[in-house]
């Protein structure tokens, strides 16, 4: 039904507002999560390279006092086995010399460290000056990637799209479920009624326009009457007009025939006293 289309294209534009409103909200506060994420892991990272600084100044103290290399490389592995350490080496007291180190490549295993480190840039950097009794026996130096913490923030990234995009669609089912319950339905009551109504109001038209149409016809039989009527009283006056005519000439007829026999009247008369007065004079003769 029209009616119908046009409620549930109002309930859509109704239910776009608070959505829009709630995923503008969410995403920005995705965005502050996510920021905050960020700097809490480098702030992890940073504290991680202090923890495995402050642990080789203590490790290697023996190992660098007694010249035993294979100890020391076992310790330096054994750092290297958190995936968040991308080189650690070690030098000679003043950096004079490289006595071991290992690297980690953004695209292979840790191996020995060559002449240049692999080190990209951005890498958290801390030095460990290794001391015996005040005296410096070598230094250490740490590099901690960032890679793994960019990894995480993608995750954190997708994690919080995926619940922005679960809240939407929760939120949109639950406000278009509302709305609808709310407001489709009862206008949907009041747009029934209307066209009830509509339907009531157009039958008494068409049955208003259908009693005029015969009333319209019937005056015009009645004109057509009217007018034979008129027709006819128009000849019978004529007619009438004509038996008087008719009549007047028949009197005026009247009138000479009395006059004429009045004449012969007279006339006869006349004759008769002729008749009796030459009478008289036979008999006298």
């Amino acid at each position: 039904m029209p009616g119908e289309t046009v409620s549930r294209i109002r309930v859509r534009r109704l239910t776009l507002v608070p959505i829009l409103v709630v995923t503008l909200v969410l995403c920005c506060f995705g965005a502050y999560s996510c920021v905050m994420f960020s700097m809490r892991q480098t702030t992890e990272l940073a504290e991680s390279a202090d923890r495995i600084v402050a642990r080789l100044e203590r490790t290697l103290i023996k190992p660098r006092w007694d010249m035993n290399r294979a100890l020391a490389d076992e310790l330096v592995k054994q750092e290297m086995m958190d995936r968040t350490v991308e080189a650690l080496v070690v030098f000679e007291p003043g950096r004079t010399k490289l006595l071991l180190g290992y690297a980690r490549p953004a695209d292979g295993p840790v191996g020995p460290v060559g002449d240049v480190l692999p080190v990209r840039e951005g890498s958290v950097f801390r030095t460990a000056d290794i001391r015996r009794d005040g005296q410096g026996i070598g230094h250490a130096d740490l590099y901690m990637t960032k890679r793994v913490i960019r990894e995480r923030l993608k995750t954190e990234i997708i994690r919080v799209a995926v619940e922005v995009l679960v809240i939407d669609m929760v939120m949109v089912l639950a406000l278009y479920g509302s709305l609808i319950r709310n407001a489709v339905r009862p206008v949907r009551g009041v747009i029934a009624a209307l066209s009830e109504r509509v339907r009531s109001v157009t039958d008494a038209s068409r049955q208003s326009t259908e009693t005029s149409q015969r009333l319209a016809d019937g005056a015009g039989n009645q004109a057509a009457s009217l007018e034979e009527s008129s027709s006819t009283l128009e000849e019978m006056a004529a007619m009438t007009q004509r038996s008087a005519d008719q009549a007047s000439q028949v009197n005026q007829a009247m009138k000479d025939s009395a006059e004429a026999i009045a004449v012969a009247v007279a006339c006869m008369r006349q004759m008769a006293d002729a008749v009796h007065r030459i009478a008289g004079s036979s008999n006298e003769i």
